[in-house]
């Protein structure tokens, strides 16, 4: 795919386009239209730079919002009943909900800057039954930090930022590796223990939980 020649043609509205249609779910690469519009405009100034990030900025936040009413309204309910054939029992289901109720705005934000979680925290923060409005805060953000500091980096920073190959991809490459193995060994290490303050924090069948006007008030307090 010639991401210059779509950003040549359509300007930001690709941009707001894509990354809409990635944060809905689906995986297309809006981080690299993002990254491939700031060089465009830094190397041609045929379009501004402001354009880009607010078009990226809007269209994760739309798409985001796409995918958690898809996440809360469809996803939920499917994995209450055919979650086990997943094997995704009512232990690890209960341990989802709870990590989005006490660390769902720092997955939101941080989730932005990963290709992956980017595409699927709307569905699951939607799955996972976190607040819509507090979704929305955090998705809004999340989008503005993602977009302007990508579409800055890759405005001045030009094809050092770019290409793989270089010292600056490089680095940004293994600091994302080291970061993602962190979160997953912190996880991982710690799984046993989220798993039964989870349980602790939703001592009743799941499918009595429809969301946060429903929890118990001794739950623990929500946090980033």
């Amino acid at each position: 795919m010639n991401f210059t020649q779509i950003i040549a043609t359509y300007g930001s509205w690709a941009v707001l386009v894509i990354v809409a249609i990635q944060c809905a779910g689906i995986p297309l690469p809006g981080g690299a239209v993002l990254l491939a519009a700031a060089i465009y405009a830094g190397v041609t100034h045929k379009i501004d730079l402001a354009p880009i990030i607010v078009a990226a900025a809007a269209g994760a936040v739309l798409g985001s919002m796409i995918g958690f009413w898809l996440g809360s309204s469809q996803g939920y309910h499917f994995l209450l009943r055919y979650g086990h054939f997943l094997r995704l029992d009512e232990r690890k289901l209960k341990l989802g909900q709870y990590l989005f109720l006490k660390h769902g705005g720092a997955i939101v934000v941080l989730g932005r800057f990963l290709s992956v979680s980017r595409t699927l925290s709307g569905l699951l923060a939607g799955i996972n039954k976190m607040g819509w409005f507090r979704f929305l805060l955090f998705s809004v953000v999340g989008s503005v930090m993602w977009a302007t500091v990508v579409g800055l980096g890759s405005y001045y920073l030009g094809d050092s930022f770019h290409r793989p190959t270089g010292p600056l991809g490089i680095a940004l490459l293994v600091l994302v590796l080291c970061l993602f193995i962190l979160c997953i060994f912190f996880l991982l290490r710690n799984l046993r223990r989220f798993e039964d303050e989870a349980a602790l924090t939703y001592p009743d069948p799941l499918g009595m939980y429809s969301g946060e006007s429903k929890r118990d008030e001794k739950q623990p307090q929500q946090k980033l």
